[in-house]
């Protein structure tokens, strides 16, 4: 009998395979409407199987009833117990399922949400991977998750596959957007500053649906959840556990396979009571509701009621219009799909037509001539010539025929159909015929719509209205309260722009050319007003599975308020007022603005703004008073497990400071027992990790809150340079400046952790390399850190010597000792005639600048190329050649330069005096 049923229905392979078994099914002859079919029943053995549900070969006679729960772990549930009918044969399917109750709904909750703590954290693309998986998993089930579909839902196969492969679209969708969500960044209107949108995950988000689609509603709201970082908990429709059950098996697999906790997406099947947990739980961030527009409503004040977040997918009376100007052909092809697909029970089901009265004859002749041929082609989904599915429940085919009843009464004019279909085998067939009722010029009149015509009723049946022009049937069009979907059929562009204009249709679905129904998951999908608000599926619908926050960030030294406002409280001020406030305050009460000049004006009530003699009559005309800052300056503090600091700086770049920085460093660990790390905070351009042979991918790890400096030559270094992401050029720079720059310098002042990676003592000496000049980290430093001494690397160029000074005067007005000056290239030995040149010129202007600053020269380094290689391969100079001849590489003993340097090794000499300086025994020393 199977084998005959295969070859008269002509079933696709897939299914075939599916049905191949002995005596799995019974096969009823039925007659609808006089028309002899072949009818699958409800035994469903091998789909069952393939999707996990019943153990391979079983042999129970009972029905076997599966667990409706799932919080990380399958639970059979304790509440009631659904057994799923097949609505097409009105039997059972022969499988039961055990609801929740209320504490099980709980600790699913509790669950999901362990979870979600875990799943927050991972990065989007990761995401996309396991749903990527997910989506393999759907392609390999589809035909018998979509046979499952048609046994417990009804629809036909090809609607059922369609449904399947919508999911497995979401999936593809939320693939691509794993690696581009994310919020805008704006342009601020205050100078130094931008405004960047940041979506979070939400948490947990709930998804109740309804059984019409029962495996896509799902689909959609779990896809952009899990991809934005959320769990979810879902209480499918009651009459539609089975495919619930499917789906979440698959999801679980995946995710398990992948160490990720499955109660990411959690299950909960049962009625009312579980739906109400749901919405009351405050653990529930986002509820997304599909179903009646009497519960959405309720389920929408419960959750706003707690502040929580709602997703409501609710009815819809959809609206096609037809003007002249129209296809009749796509029209009626849109028209017969749109309200007879799935015996109209989708949301966006054609319910109302609305035809030009120049065309509606011509149409509505052709219209019942097609329904005329789809009405016999009523059956059981599975079989391939089906083209009309049975009501959903008995409850339906009720709804059904009390609603042409009321249509006749209110005179309505039934063109076709208005009857159940016969089954003499079933007394209780839930097939009725597709319907279409004509309310002639009546709907023009939208003050007098009968309230039947306004109500949805989900079956196949399309009220017919006639209109004249185009802002009659925007009018009727928008008559009803649900805003779901709509159609427009037209070649007038003027029609298309007003159509979907400000004065067209409101629904949230406005469609030309095309259907009300069959929507692509591209775009967002939900309505508006009694439909709910709700967006689902494409588009943007995913940002409202996030936690929504915007961000200014100021990036520069100032702090400017937004739209002009000055709230300054010198503001408007004279500065004779500023003076007379200045006097009556304590000399600590108004902060100073530090100066670096040898000559600084001095701060007195006589001059309260700092400012030059000349100048201290008025401020430069619009500029604010310069007020005395210095006071208000953050306490020093010591570097943590670091007993001693020396500052390496220059007044300007390009004098070999890093060079210095370095070997100083390496040379001071040779000579002594001491611990000895190197800080790199030259951001203009680090070049420690360089010279220390530190650029080959190398980088320092981050554990406890701390960061780990990286060890080479025996020094503990840590570089701003590390910052720049390894993906960037090797050319690439810290482009930051103003607030971004000084919390990097306080992260690796104080939240480096010197001791390293085993938690041993930490440094005697941390040696700082300094960005060149002046600025904010030299001024950061000095305000923040206790220093124990500075040395200042120069060349003898007379340029040079101007930025020493200042140097000299910014350290002592910090209060940080200044050890004294290294000349960096001082000369230049010639191979060819053997003879030190100046090449800079004379040192004369140097000696007196260290002179009349009471500077100490602690050494000078001549310009060589050994020293420039030995830099360049990571092998600093102290490290490769210690003690190299000093003929070969300084010149002889009689030479000044190496007057210092007597075993040829110009850093030998100046890391003793540093030594000396700082008060550091060249032994073993013990920590602060």
């Amino acid at each position: 009998m199977l084998t005959m049923l295969v070859r008269k229905t002509r079933l696709p392979s897939s299914v075939i395979k599916t049905l191949r078994t002995d005596y799995a099914y019974r096969h009823i002859s039925r007659s609808l409407g006089g028309q002899q079919i072949r009818s699958i029943a409800s035994n469903a053995k091998p789909i069952l199987e393939q999707l996990d549900l019943i153990p391979s070969r079983t042999t129970a006679q009972e029905p076997l009833v599966l667990p409706g729960v799932y919080d990380g772990q399958w639970k059979q549930g304790k509440g009631e117990i659904l057994r799923p009918i097949d609505p097409a044969t009105g039997q059972p399917i022969g499988l039961q399922v055990s609801c929740a109750d209320e504490t099980q709904t709980l600790e699913a909750i509790t669950n999901a949400r362990k979870a979600f703590k875990t799943w927050r954290n991972v990065p989007g693309p990761k995401r996309g991977e396991i749903l990527k998986d997910f989506n393999t998993e759907l392609v390999r089930l589809k035909d018998p998750l979509a046979g499952l579909i048609t046994l417990e839902m009804g629809k036909i196969t090809t609607e059922s596959l369609g449904e399947v492969e919508e999911v497995i679209q979401i999936c593809d969708f939320g693939l691509g957007l794993s690696r581009i969500f994310g919020g805008k960044i704006i342009a601020s209107e205050r100078v130094g500053h931008i405004i960047k949108e940041i979506p979070n995950p939400l948490g947990l988000v709930g998804v109740i649906t309804a059984f019409n689609f029962p495996c896509a509603v799902y689909g959609w709201n779990f896809a952009l959840s899990f991809i934005t970082g959320n769990a979810t908990i879902w209480k499918p429709s009651p009459t539609t556990p089975l495919t619930a059950i499917a789906m979440n098996k698959i999801i679980t697999r995946v995710l398990e396979s992948h160490g990720v906790p499955g109660a990411l997406s959690s299950l909960v099947c049962g009625g009312s009571s579980v739906g109400g947990k749901l919405a009351t739980e405050k653990g529930v961030d986002l509820l997304s509701f599909t179903g009646s527009e009497h519960v959405g409503k309720l389920v929408g004040e419960t959750v706003q009621a707690r502040f929580g977040k709602v997703l409501l997918e609710l009815g819809g009376n959809n609206a096609l219009v037809v003007m002249p100007s129209a296809s009749i052909d796509l029209a009626l092809r849109a028209t017969v799909f749109g309200a007879v697909g799935t015996a109209g029970q989708r949301c966006t089901t054609t319910r109302r037509l609305f035809l030009h009265e120049s065309i509606s004859d011509e149409f509505l002749k052709k219209l019942k001539k097609s329904y005329e041929q789809v009405t016999p082609r009523a059956g059981h989904g599975l079989e391939p010539s089906t083209l009309v599915c049975a009501l959903h429940t008995s409850q339906a085919v009720q709804s059904y025929l009390d609603c042409i009843e009321e249509c006749e009464a209110a005179g309505g004019k039934v063109l076709h159909g208005g009857r159940r279909l016969d089954d003499h085998q079933n007394q209780n067939s839930q097939f009725v015929e597709p319907t279409i009722i004509d309310w002639g010029d009546r709907l023009k009149d939208t003050s007098s719509i009968p309230e039947i015509v306004r109500k949805e009723v989900f079956a196949p049946i399309l009220h017919v209205g006639r209109f004249s022009k185009l802002e009659e049937a925007v009018e009727m069009t928008n008559s009803v309260d649900q805003a779901l979907s709509s159609s427009l059929f037209s070649t007038d562009i003027g029609d298309v722009f007003y159509w979907t204009g400000p004065n067209g249709s409101r629904c949230g679905i406005v469609n030309v050319n095309a259907g009300t129904s069959g929507a692509e998951i591209g775009a967002g999908f939900g309505g508006n007003f009694h439909t709910g608000w709700g967006r689902e599926s494409g588009g943007d619908a995913w940002k409202q599975y996030c936690r929504w926050s915007s961000c200014t960030i100021n990036f520069s030294d100032q702090m400017p308020l937004a739209q002009g406002i000055n709230f300054s409280i010198y503001a408007g001020m004279c500065v004779e007022k500023l003076r007379s406030l200045h006097c009556r305050r304590s000399s600590s009460s108004l902060p100073r603005i530090q100066t670096f000049s040898s000559s600084s004006p001095s701060y007195s009530h006589d001059n309260p703004l700092g400012l030059p003699a000349q100048q201290a009559g008025l401020p430069r005309s619009g500029s604010p008073p310069r007020l005395n800052i210095s006071r208000s300056l953050p306490t020093k503090r010591d570097i943590p497990n670091v007993r001693k600091v020396l500052v390496v700086a220059s007044g300007k770049g390009g004098v070999g400071k890093s060079t210095i920085a370095v070997n100083l460093a390496v040379q001071i660990r040779n000579q002594s027992d001491l611990r000895v790390g190197l800080l790199d905070l030259d951001i203009f351009g680090p070049s420690v990790p360089k010279l220390m042979g530190l650029d080959e991918g190398l980088s320092p790890e981050l554990t406890d809150q701390c960061i780990n400096p990286v060890k080479n030559h025996g020094i503990s270094c840590m570089s701003i340079g590390f910052l720049i992401p390894p993906s960037d050029s090797p050319d690439s720079v810290v482009a930051w400046r103003g607030m971004m720059v000084m919390k990097a310098v306080q992260q690796l002042l104080f939240d480096v952790d010197w001791r390293g990676r085993a938690g041993q003592e930490g440094l005697d000496l941390l040696v700082i390399d300094m960005p060149p000049g002046t600025g904010d980290v030299a001024l950061s430093l000095g305000q923040l850190v206790n220093i124990d001494g500075a040395v200042i690397v120069t060349t003898p160029q007379d340029i040079a010597l101007i930025d020493v000074t200042k140097g000299v005067n910014m350290f002592r007005k910090l209060n940080i000792p200044i050890i004294g000056s290294i000349l960096n290239m001082s000369s230049f030995r010639c191979t060819n005639c053997d003879q030190n040149h100046e090449i800079f010129g004379p040192m004369t202007n140097f000696k007196r600048v260290l002179e009349s600053h009471r500077v100490e020269l602690l050494g000078q380094v001549p310009l060589d190329l050994q020293i420039s290689k030995s830099s360049d391969s990571g092998q600093p100079i102290s490290i490769s050649k210690p003690t190299p001849s000093p003929h070969h590489l300084f010149g002889n003993q009689q030479n000044p330069v190496l007057k210092l340097t007597a075993v040829g090794n110009p850093f030998i000499e100046i890391s003793s005096k540093c030594l000396d300086h700082l008060s550091l025994d060249r032994s073993k020393n013990t920590q602060k």
